[in-house]
């Protein structure tokens, strides 16, 4: 009967011991193992944020080259309405006249003496 009961407890210790070693080893892995994922996880983040931030900046550099585009285009516009109206006055003997200047930018003296040519 001793030899029964000192069986049953090296049987109960041995079971609690190896609970406990796989118990650690098993922690052990498993840290390394939700590591690993995270640093998967932030890889792929930040591979997602950088593919997005290309696009935006794609996308505004796309924009910008238009609206540079048009900006140039009104400014040849204006520059050509301006020579109009210039033209306009000097032939009509309306030169003495003074233009109301309403706009941004007025007539430099280099476009005034390129217009009159």
């Amino acid at each position: 009967m001793t030899n029964t009961i000192i069986t049953a407890l090296v049987g109960v210790i041995c079971t609690i011991l190896s609970g406990w070693g796989t118990f650690l080893f098993t922690r052990r892995k498993y840290e390394t193992e939700v590591d690993s994922n995270e640093v998967d996880n932030v890889k792929k983040s930040f591979d997602t944020y950088v593919k997005v931030t290309e696009e935006t900046i794609h996308s505004l550099n796309n924009k910008v080259e238009r609206l540079q585009r048009e900006n140039d285009e009104l400014r040849k516009e204006v520059f050509n309405l301006r020579k109009q109206m210039f033209q306009w006055m000097t032939s009509n003997n309306y030169g003495s006249v003074t233009i109301d200047k309403h706009i941004n930018e007025p007539l430099s003296k280099e476009d005034i003496n390129t217009l009159s040519k």
